[in-house]
């Protein structure tokens, strides 16, 4: 049920920043409303359907909430048409009004449970990293800190294995976003270069 989804706050298309500002679920909901244009996603929902062919991947256990690891961007669309509400915060809240009432949201929605992140990251790696919907360096760098540096404790080769990149890049995207975080640790103003973020 789309009531026991819940958006991932360790999402790497959130800013350390942006993660530090959230609080809850609708925080986040408001966050990826105005970042990353779910409202493109809600307005094919709208007009075609919900389409299963391409189920969210989640992790968590029956009866409780499920993490949503890949398709957020589907979820926060799927809850703004759900809820007038929540989406009555949003960025553009007439044109999710004018889509409540010429949408259909299952009652149930289609996922994979994955049984950890790192079992999961090969598919969110090569689509996100390597393949055909890239995130930006900055995201990228952050997927491949958290596999890294959280409860996966992967090695370069591990990860490079994963997502698809070859090792010297995983190395330089883990290294070059360790000196962001430093830079900000020393209160310098690390937004510059996070826009510039890259490789080089």
């Amino acid at each position: 049920p789309l009531g026991q989804l819940r958006l991932d706050p360790r999402n790497p298309r959130l800013t350390e920043a942006e993660q530090a500002h959230v609080s809850d679920q609708s925080d986040l909901l408001r966050l990826i409303d105005g970042q990353y244009d779910p409202l493109t996603i809600a307005e094919s929902i709208a007009e075609h359907g919900y389409f299963p062919s391409e189920p969210m991947i989640v992790l968590g256990e029956d009866g409780g909430e499920f993490t949503v690891l890949e398709g957020n961007r589907r979820l926060c669309a799927l809850k703004g048409l759900a809820d007038p509400e929540l989406s009555a915060t949003f960025k553009n809240p007439e044109r999710w009004r004018e889509l409540h009432g010429s949408s259909e949201i299952p009652a149930e929605i289609p996922v994979i449970r994955a049984k950890s992140r790192v079992g999961v990251a090969p598919l969110i790696g090569y689509r996100h990293i390597s393949g055909i919907e890239p995130w930006k360096p900055l995201q990228k760098a952050r997927f491949i800190a958290d596999l890294v540096d959280n409860g996966e404790k992967l090695s370069f080769d591990d990860v490079y294995e994963q997502v698809g990149e070859p090792r010297n890049t995983v190395a330089a995207l883990y290294r070059n976003r360790a000196m962001l975080q430093q830079a900000r640790a020393w209160g310098l103003d690390t937004a510059p270069a996070e826009g510039a973020f890259g490789v080089f």
